[in-house]
């Protein structure tokens, strides 16, 4: 089955394996930026292993309150399956390089934050889905590359989930983990979860986006987005603070919960 799917995709598999080194091992997406300009608008944080999983795994990290349903509409199935297949031929380059340079079985972990985004949009748009499917679909062809595919920042209790399980095959379901709002145990306290230095580093890229958003420094807390992240380095004895202003709306005062997490070497103290 795999091989067939090579041999009937010969010429886009050599278009994507042309544009790459045979000795990469750093995941960059903008190789392939001129020719699939669309993907610049979805918005990625691809981390090495040396700054990914608490043991050593690259993490593609996506926030799809960011993802613009709009570009994946404009782009043609054949357009889609182009593009997908060239990262994940990337992927399997850069896996293999890191594999054979530290001899073990590496894999992506695919993380995905799903903080803010409106899934009743995602499953209304019967284009984009079928379209998805089709990324799915191509995925299976490469079950080698995905170590964990994490979805955290959900709102809890989602009957939205249990649908988007349903589209996955069985193969994938078993490496998938879902963590409601706040489930950092899920999230970071594990081998594979996310190190101290992914999470930083995603809370700053979200941040900014919202900044370049909103034109403005400050993290809004809304209905639609109602958590606010940031993430501070600290040594012993260092000190930290931040500022809180509360508006009201329709004469009520607004309820705010400040939680303060701790964590030492991927684990809360």
């Amino acid at each position: 089955r795999h091989l067939r799917y090579r041999q009937e995709n010969q010429r886009l598999l050599a278009q994507a394996r042309a544009l790459l080194r045979p000795d990469l091992e750093a995941f960059d997406e903008t190789i392939f930026q001129t020719r699939f300009p669309k993907q610049e608008a979805m918005s990625m944080l691809q981390l090495s292993g040396a700054c990914g999983t608490n043991h050593g795994f690259p993490v593609s990290l996506i926030p799809i309150c960011f993802f613009r349903l709009e570009t994946l509409d404009e782009m043609s199935e054949e357009e889609v399956a182009a593009w997908f297949t060239s990262l994940v031929e990337m992927r399997s380059i850069c896996l293999h390089n890191q594999s054979l340079r530290e001899a073990r079985m590496v894999k992506v972990h695919e993380v995905r934050d799903c903080h803010a985004f409106k899934w009743s949009q995602f499953l209304g748009a019967r284009a984009v889905l079928k379209k998805v499917r089709l990324i799915v679909k191509i995925s299976t062809y490469y079950p080698e590359v995905l170590g964990r595919l994490v979805a955290f920042n959900l709102e809890p209790g989602l009957r939205s989930v249990q649908m988007v399980q349903r589209l996955l095959p069985k193969e994938m379901a078993r490496k998938i983990v879902f963590a409601d709002r706040g489930d950092w145990a899920s999230c970071v306290c594990s081998p594979g979860g996310l190190s101290l230095e992914a999470l930083h580093r995603w809370a700053t890229f979200v941040a900014e986006r919202r900044a370049q958003s909103s034109d403005a420094d400050w993290q809004f807390v809304t209905p639609e987005a109602p958590q606010a992240l940031r993430t501070l380095p600290i040594a012993a004895g260092e000190t930290f603070a931040w500022s809180l202003v509360s508006h009201s709306r329709g004469g009520r005062q607004a309820a705010l919960r400040v939680m303060v997490r701790l964590f030492a070497e991927g684990s809360p103290v």
